[in-house]
């Protein structure tokens, strides 16, 4: 498949600062209802895998990331860091950003109250317009559809 092999030809990343925004609002959201779940875990990785944001980061270090930005988050706060990403990423990467995050919050097949509240949070602060909201949930709704 030629399209797809072109998306894996990425050049590494000058830095990590752009992958971990991508990242920011995803841990955010995780840590909205207090619990990481085993399934926001796993589709979590997968979306890495599988994305070229990440595909020159070696997933032991894409963990370690993770893990510090649930730190990072716990002591300076969600809303800074989530500030922070927005500031890092252009338009279409606050795009991908926001369909990873809703990704992993319909990754347990239910969104609580408090998951809602932080996507609803997250979309202000990436500045996207309810339309592509909509479009982003949606998707992602038929993609987690059960079988």
């Amino acid at each position: 498949m030629p399209f797809l092999s072109k998306l894996r030809r990425s050049s590494p990343p000058e830095n990590e600062a752009v992958p971990r925004a991508v990242l920011t609002p995803t841990v955010s959201a995780i840590m909205a209802d207090g619990d990481m779940q085993a399934e926001e875990v796993s589709q979590l990785s997968n979306l890495c895998t599988f994305s070229p944001i990440f595909h020159n980061i070696d997933p032991a270090r894409l963990a370690e990331i993770v893990k510090e930005l649930i730190a990072e988050i716990m002591e300076e706060g969600g809303a800074k860091k989530l500030d922070e990403a927005a500031l890092l990423l252009n338009q279409p990467l606050r795009e991908t950003a926001f369909c990873f995050v809703v990704r992993i919050v319909m990754a347990d097949g239910s969104v609580t109250e408090e998951e809602k509240a932080a996507l609803e949070k997250i979309a202000d602060v990436l500045a996207l317009d309810a339309g592509t909201v909509a479009q982003i949930y949606t998707v992602v709704q038929m993609m987690q559809r059960p079988a």
